[in-house]
């Protein structure tokens, strides 16, 4: 199957992001030897860490997304680079008291032009946590349904969703949900696509620079250095 983000317009007011993602999450479970209950958790990283990445136009640079699950006492993330290679891993994580049930979300980007950004939200689940985290992020209104392998959003494009009452915000959701409910494919106007494809942006020069920034002292070479997201192995010899 082809990995992608795809890009609509549909009823020339509302924006439909379509990701499928399925071979690159299966070579990054197999990297990271996830068992099934891993990549459940791993693909909503995965899914909108790509979607996320393809809205950063026009700039080098990558999106990252985490989902910290407090009940199984795990965090996945998810990397993106705005060019479609995407990689990820899993941590253990343990909630403080106040987040004992909610899972945390925290998503950013990293962009060599516009520099960084990150949010972080709270919600009783996957779809909440994103959906709370776009509207922190956004000035239009959304919805977002994930699948296995796939996640559909929706958006208002700027000045069609700025509503200025409650009753007109509510119009305008109940149409988006609608919408993500029954896409007609006939209505839709295709404008871009971004390939999905898993790879790691890890060099010898990024590790050596990793390992000076921590000034570990008393160091021996050669170090054999394993990259955590793709598996490569580095000889260092020096630093400088």
């Amino acid at each position: 199957m082809s990995d992608y983000v795809k890009n609509y317009i549909y009823q020339e007011h509302i924006r439909v992001k379509h990701v499928v993602i399925e071979d690159a999450i299966e070579e990054i479970c197999n990297m990271q030897q996830f068992d099934k209950t891993d990549k459940m958790l791993f693909t909503p990283a995965a899914l909108f860490a790509a979607a996320y990445a393809s809205e950063q136009k026009n700039d080098s640079g990558s999106a990252y997304v985490s989902y910290k699950y407090p009940k199984q006492n795990r965090s996945y993330t998810a990397i993106c680079e705005t060019d479609g290679r995407i990689r990820g891993y899993q941590e253990s994580y343990t909630p403080p008291d106040s987040n004992a049930e909610n899972i945390l979300l925290i998503a950013g980007v990293k962009l060599a032009a516009r520099g960084d950004y990150q949010s972080a939200v709270m919600a009783q689940d996957v779809e909440a946590a994103t959906q709370a985290f776009f509207n922190n992020s956004s000035q239009t209104e959304a919805a977002l349904r994930f699948g296995s392998n796939e996640l559909l959003w929706v958006e208002y494009l700027p000045g069609h969703g700025n509503a200025a009452s409650d009753a007109q915000r509510q119009k305008i959701r109940k149409e988006l949900s609608d919408v993500i409910k029954d896409v007609r494919a006939s209505e839709m106007k295709f404008l871009s696509e971004l390939p999905i494809s898993f790879g790691c942006t890890c060099s010898k020069r990024k590790i050596k620079q990793t390992i000076d920034t921590a000034q570990i002292k008393n160091l021996e070479f050669p170090l054999e250095v394993t990259c955590k997201f793709c598996g490569k192995k580095y000889s260092i010899t020096e630093i400088s």
